[in-house]
């Protein structure tokens, strides 16, 4: 142990950030273990990763369907358990949710009503859909999904904080305008988001300015020609097919808005724990066997040995909990991106702008109710309500002793928080880094103090020579002082001014 332990003696205010959420943190808090001397942070994927870390081409599809479903799982986890433990108690009477069910509907059906739909240009052939027809969806369906976060926004409230109130905590994810972003979003088909179809008319709102020129001077033949070469020259044949598709689903799109509104104003609760048990079954119909790998939870990467996987179980249900916090640590200083796509074995080159976007809202935790979502999570996936990290934690350590009884730990170190408090595994030579972390953080706020420090006497010396030149506007009879004369003392003053606060690093001297 003592071998494997490192203990700095001063760390970056980042690097506590990262220890204080660690995985082995997690576990001292749900367990009351008062040291844990191997290491807790581990992923299990369906596939082999390379030596690198990096899943390997074949496998990329399935790495991002994962990634996905791990990100939608966990946010959903995250959002119920919001909701049970932090909905207001109005929420829970009958009549009140009846109320605002009613009250729902109505709004989203008024605020729908005085829009311009267009209908008729959307009742055509949609194989011949035209530059009129796709800007019509386009604004349909923008105005549709306004109107139905907002609606949405208003029925969440009453379980989760507003936006303003949570942006201060660092959990605007979990917020009730950000979630109802989130499922709106959902309700989209597959092959389109509302920032293609946002980009889509905003080419499309350009054209049509010159289009009401150009009607003033050409004939309806030559405009309506002039209107299908620009349609088919600006849009890519798969936009071409995505907005004919948009104008043949529009009535389902706006069913299934209206059902999301009417279900979440029925009973938001029970809404969210069906919607978190088909995002449980989703991810474990995923899995055939796991392959687990220890995690460097300082750069949340996957660590592979030149054997392959840590280990191969048939079963991922029971090591899944743990999972999860492995996640929660990789993914909770606030880049859930980049965490979640490191732990699945894929690059930054190669996440998709529909990856991005699948997973912009996710929030893979709610840092104040670790328990709460442990249980939550554990009762998911067992079908039980009753979870016992203790028993979770000693059948991780029984994996171990039985895969690596050297207890090599594919050579990590463990690292200790100052205090002793805290701590985490990472690769050798993490400490050092670390180090090297924090003497750079020291020198930038050192650089940034001396800079304020000169802009401010700089302020300082310039705000009294103004004063001094006011002062000496008048000579000792009483006369006024030339303007030529008042200038050249204020060049000589703001000359002395830069002589004595020349910021280190501007002179030779300095």
């Amino acid at each position: 142990v003592d071998n494997k332990t490192l203990k700095p003696a001063m760390l970056g205010v980042d690097s506590l950030l990262v220890i204080s959420r660690s995985t082995s943190s997690q576990w001292k808090r749900l367990t009351e273990e008062e040291d844990l001397l191997y290491p807790t942070a581990f992923t299990i994927l369906p596939y082999e990763l390379t030596r690198d870390g990096v899943v390997e081409s074949l496998n990329k599809g399935q790495a991002i369907t994962l990634s996905r479903c791990l990100a939608q799982t966990f946010h959903a986890t995250a959002v119920l358990t919001t909701m049970m433990y932090h909905s207001t108690s109005s929420s829970d009477d009958p009549g009140v949710r009846d109320h605002l069910h009613r009250r729902s509907i109505k709004n989203y059906l008024d605020a729908n009503n005085g829009l311009a739909d267009s209908s008729s240009l959307l009742q055509k052939d949609s194989s011949s859909a035209d530059a009129l027809a796709a800007k019509a969806i386009c604004d349909w369906l923008l105005q549709r999904a306004d109107t139905a976060v907002k609606c949405l926004s208003e029925i969440l409230s009453h379980y989760l904080l507003s936006d303003s109130r949570d942006s201060d905590k660092g959990g605007v994810l979990l917020a009730a305008g950000s979630h109802a972003k989130k499922m709106i979003a959902g309700v989209l088909p597959s092959y389109v988001t509302l920032e293609d179809v946002t980009a889509m008319r905003e080419e499309l709102s350009k054209a049509e300015t010159a289009f009401e020129i150009l009607a003033q001077v050409s004939t309806p033949e030559t405009l309506k020609a002039t209107r299908a070469d620009f349609y088919k020259r600006t849009f890519s044949e798969s936009d071409r097919r995505a907005i004919s598709r948009l104008i043949n689903d529009k009535s389902s799109i706006d069913n299934k808005m209206l059902d999301t509104i009417k279900s979440f104003a029925s009973d938001g609760v029970d809404t969210m724990r069906r919607l978190l048990a088909d995002q449980m079954m989703e991810l474990m119909e995923i899995y055939d066997e796991g392959y687990v790998y220890l995690v460097d939870e300082y750069s949340g990467i996957p660590v592979v040995e030149e054997g392959g996987p840590y280990a191969v179980v048939a079963s991922v249900r029971d090591l899944l909990p743990g999972m999860r916090l492995s996640m929660k640590a990789t993914c909770g200083n606030g880049n859930v991106l980049k965490g979640l796509s490191g732990m699945v074995g894929l690059r930054s080159d190669d996440l998709s702008d529909e990856w991005r976007e699948s997973v912009r809202y996710c929030s893979i935790s709610n840092m104040e109710y670790d328990m709460e979502e442990y249980s939550l999570f554990y009762e998911m996936v067992h079908a039980v309500g009753l979870s016992h990290p203790m028993d979770d934690l000693e059948k991780w350590k029984t994996l171990l002793g039985e895969t690596d009884p050297s207890r090599y730990y594919c050579g990590m170190k463990r690292v200790l928080s100052p205090d002793g408090s805290m701590l985490l595994w990472a690769r050798s030579g993490t400490h050092e880094i670390m180090e090297q972390r924090r003497i750079s953080l020291l020198k930038e706020h050192s650089v940034k103090q001396d800079r304020d420090s000169y802009l401010s006497t700089k302020e300082a010396l310039k705000k009294e020579r103004e004063e001094a030149a006011e002062s000496i506007g008048r000579d000792v009879n009483g006369n006024e002082v030339p303007n030529c004369v008042k200038d050249e003392i204020g060049d000589i003053g703001e000359i002395d001014a830069e002589r004595e606060c020349s910021y280190p690093g501007e002179t030779d001297e300095g």
